[in-house]
């Protein structure tokens, strides 16, 4: 009878032993998922901000793109605690290092859309504003002289004008490098 006992209970032991190790790893396994989806939501935040900030140009906006990213590096590190696949810490350190460079190249994208923001508002936008001008004086000469010719070269120009304009003005919102060539 004691042998019996004794055999049950090293055998719920082990059971036991073997449930518990199995446990561990599906906690791991786990809080790795959930550090994954954190990491998700930081660069996605990160991503929100920026595109944020090239609307409205509010710093704080660049402020919490960089805190979100600071999170997702915080969260990489955690995560090599519960990453047991090599592979997975390989691919964890690679992240690392992108978000790092992410991290750096932050002040370089506000600085840059700052930069084009005053470029737009100092240069461009006060240069069409006086062509515009210029052509408006130059059709009322045409116009005071009965000059026909002289105003449909002005009708001309002012199509190309406002489509340059119009190319100008979707590039400096969507910074898409067709938009630019159109621009151009």
């Amino acid at each position: 009878m004691v042998t019996l006992l004794g055999i049950v209970s090293f055998l719920g032991y082990r059971g036991l032993r073997e449930s518990s190790g199995r446990f561990d790893e599906y906690r791991a396994a786990a809080r790795f998922n959930v550090n994954m989806s954190d990491l998700n939501g930081c660069l996605y935040s990160a991503m929100y901000h920026i595109y944020e900030f090239k609307w409205n140009f509010d710093p704080k906006n660049m402020e919490t793109a960089e805190a979100s990213i600071l999170k997702g590096l915080e969260i990489i590190k955690d995560s090599f605690n519960w990453a047991n696949n090599p592979d997975h810490k390989q691919r964890l350190e690679e992240m690392a290092e992108k978000l790092k460079s992410f991290h750096a190249d932050i002040g370089v994208v506000e600085q840059a859309f700052l930069e084009l923001r005053e470029q737009f508002t100092t240069v461009t936008r006060p240069r069409q504003q006086e062509m515009a001008t210029l052509l408006r004086k130059l059709a009322d000469r045409a116009k005071a002289v009965g000059n026909a010719e002289v105003l449909h070269d002005i009708a001309e120009v002012s199509f190309y004008m406002s489509g340059a304009r119009s190319s100008v003005s979707r590039f400096a919102e969507s910074f898409a490098p067709e938009d630019g060539a159109e621009a151009m």
